[in-house]
């Protein structure tokens, strides 16, 4: 092939030859106009096919393999030169059709281009088409690249990096999201069901102005927008969602409006394979479940970013919480879940948003229209995306969740003479106790926020209507007058109800530097004295459960979280009984010592430390520590294990019964749910249990 050269000198000179009047001004025009850089590749073609008038094209470009006769040339330089300028206009007037380099081989080149060729008449090979014949049959295409070539078939794009021009309809505009999402027409699929068909448009400039429906032409770079937050199956530092886009952008132009859409997609859940979503990333959905409705598994980030996660298979419960801890398991358990799951956003990047898109009946969040795990809806439709947590739907059409899954009225049991609960408050800190001391180091940050967590908390525990209540996660600051357990207590009595409620106080002998243990938060146990009262002859116990985080220092870190055993008599049967308040090592960190690893078995870290914590009750509890000579005793609360793991299954060698039935659950983590919180009957309670 000829080399048109790059340099006005060089081409120039390649034009000294004998030419005359309007044709040879109309060459240097053409000439100069590429020299400058004005008509880009177009500009190179066309000043290597005008380097050619004059001359015998066969001579010219015989060494191709084609002939005078294959490109359409005629010898006549005026009809050369008229028909070059005409076409290189037209070229560059409709946008579409201007000339660039592709390094894709021309039986490889989109099928969009092969049509224009083969199928527009305009297009076709003939005098004064020069230019455009010998770019194509030279590996020079039209300048669109189709979608589908961009996504490729794998998770990543194959171009990342390069520079492409596409054209599609948009389908979606979501500026809190900073861009668009386009389509290819349907008569332009790749007909590859691995390939999407469908491309984000990163677009922070706002350099598109139109709507959807518009056939649009946009020049850009291919990239990966690579993100990674927890997610259903992994942790914040094991999640890569890679959202193919076109990035960097130099120009969108507007080709027509009021185009119809590209059709809509099905996506039936739970998928065979990954690979399914994958392969409509970018495009236009509608999800659904089958038979099965869509069910509300996830609701954590709902408020805070407008997220619900939802499930084909119902709720979904945590691994352990119904299989004992097994690594092939575990696994193939998470492999299966993955393909079951579908995120619904609000198109918005917006944290904490003042109005949440999705809830029930197709109106917005609310004290007034809740949206609770179990609620079901059919179907979700809009746009198939991936990021941050994974394949997600985004859309601004407000979602129309059905309230399959009420709040539970209150349970009454007239059998029963007494209730027993337990309640983490979740970093109950009261500062000085005066109304001052704020921000806390773990709980409230002012005096405002310390006012709604204690309502909130107040209201919940008048509710639950117990008669003794088990707390953890209190601020270690003693139980004398202003501490936290004090003030809870206060308030629960100024609240109206009727109830009289009293704390167990932990004697000052078993304090040390009068708080218990060492750690930040510690346990406590109130109670109602109309109901109860603490056996007289008993004493209140604790027992010292001390760990050392995995990394920091022995001698200044050791967190000690005791348990407490309190011993009380029922005033109507005078039956006697032992309520303990366990707090035992989360799964949140590793604790050093044996065991202590994730063994990808499902029960995370420091197992080890929470089962030799289990060991020590049940030993513990074993020896009456509160001297009550009765064996009525029952262990509450948050135990950080679920129901299958191995610190459950030394109580129940133990012969202590979990009173948390099967699919209960007082925790969701990752649109999983089970119980980390627990209530342990011991043999001899069975009996009055109702």
């Amino acid at each position: 092939m000829v080399n048109p050269g790059n340099s006005e000198q060089e081409t120039e000179a390649s034009f000294d030859k004998d030419r005359s009047g309007m044709e040879s001004q109309r060459v240097q025009s053409l000439i100069k106009q590429c020299s400058l850089g004005l008509f880009d590749l177009a500009c190179q073609v066309s000043a290597f096919t005008t380097w050619m008038i004059g001359l015998d094209p066969n001579e010219m470009i015989g060494s191709s393999g084609f002939s005078a006769a294959d490109m359409g040339l005629t010898t006549e330089p005026e009809k050369v030169a008229e028909d070059l300028e005409d076409n290189i206009a037209d070229l560059i007037e409709k946008g579409d059709l201007a000339l660039s380099k592709t390094d894709t081989p021309i039986e490889s080149l989109p099928q969009s281009t092969l049509d224009a060729l083969n199928n527009d008449e305009e297009l076709k090979p003939r005098p004064g088409k020069l230019a455009y014949s010998w770019a194509y049959s030279n590996g020079y295409g039209l300048g669109n690249t189709l979608i589908s070539a961009i996504q490729g078939s794998g998770s990543t794009s194959p171009h990342v990096g390069e520079e492409h021009q596409i054209e599609a309809v948009v389908t979606a505009i979501h500026p809190n999201m900073n861009g668009f999402y386009v389509q290819e027409e349907d008569d332009h699929s790749d007909g590859n069901a691995s390939t999407s068909e469908g491309l984000f448009v990163y677009d922070p400039d706002k350099l598109f102005t139109g709507v959807v429906g518009d056939l649009v032409q946009v020049s850009g770079t291919v990239a990966e927008y690579e993100t990674n937050t927890s997610n259903f199956t992994s942790d914040r530092d094991e999640v890569q969602n890679s959202l193919t886009q076109l990035s960097s952008i130099t120009k969108v132009k507007i080709l027509s409006s009021g185009n119809t859409l590209p059709a809509t997609s099905e996506l039936t859940l739970p998928v065979s394979e990954m690979s399914a979503m994958e392969a409509l990333e970018g495009m236009s959905v509608t999800v659904n479940a089958g038979e099965n409705p869509l069910t509300v598994t996830n609701n954590y980030t709902t408020g805070r970013y407008g997220q619900v996660g939802l499930s084909a298979t119902g709720r979904l419960y945590q691994y352990t919480e119904q299989n004992a801890p097994s690594v092939d398991g575990y696994a193939a358990y998470l492999s299966e879940l993955k393909k079951s799951l579908i995120w619904l956003d609000d198109a918005s990047l917006e944290g904490n948003p003042a109005t949440v898109l999705h809830a029930r009946g197709g109106q917005p969040l609310s004290a007034d229209n809740t949206l609770r795990t179990g609620d079901t809806i059919n179907r979700i439709s809009g746009v198939l995306d991936q990021r941050f947590e994974g394949y997600s739907v985004q859309t601004t059409e407000p979602a129309d969740f059905q309230p399959t899954n009420e709040r539970p009225g209150p349970v009454v049991d007239e059998q029963a003479s007494l209730r027993v609960a337990s309640f983490n408050l979740l970093n109950f800190w009261n500062g000085n106790g005066q109304g001052e001391g704020f921000p806390t180091d773990r709980g409230a940050k002012s005096v405002e926020e310390y006012d709604q967590q204690l309502s909130k908390l107040v209201a919940a525990i008048v509710g639950m209507d117990a008669d003794v209540i088990a707390l953890q996660e209190l601020e270690n600051d003693g139980f004398e007058d202003l501490s936290a357990i004090d003030s809870l207590v206060d308030a629960l009595n100024a609240e109206g109800s009727g109830g009289n409620y009293a704390y167990v106080s932990v004697p000052e002998r078993l304090l040390s530097n009068g708080i218990l243990g060492t750690d930040a938060i510690t346990n406590g146990i109130i109670y109602r004295t109309d109901a109860v009262r603490l056996l007289p002859e008993a004493e209140v116990a604790v027992l010292n459960l001390g760990y050392t985080r995995e990394g920091d220092d022995p001698a200044t870190d050791k967190a000690t979280r005791p348990v407490i055993a309190a011993s009380f008599e029922d005033l109507r049967s005078e039956e006697v009984f032992t309520a303990v308040s366990a707090h035992f090592k989360s799964k949140s960190s590793i604790a050093q010592g044996d065991g202590n690893e994730d063994l990808g078995d499902g029960a995370g870290v420091s197992n080890g430390q929470r089962t030799r914590e289990a060991e020590a009750v049940t030993d513990w509890l074993a020896t009456d520590p509160t001297n009550s000579n009765d064996t009525d005793v029952i262990v509450l609360g948050d135990l950080n294990a679920y129901s299958m793991e191995d610190p459950l299954m030394v109580f129940k060698n133990a012969g202590f019964t979990n009173l948390v039935g099967p699919n209960n659950y007082s925790y969701q983590f990752r649109g999983q749910f089970g119980s980390l919180d627990h209530a342990l009957a011991s043999p001899s309670l069975m009996a009055a249990v109702t």
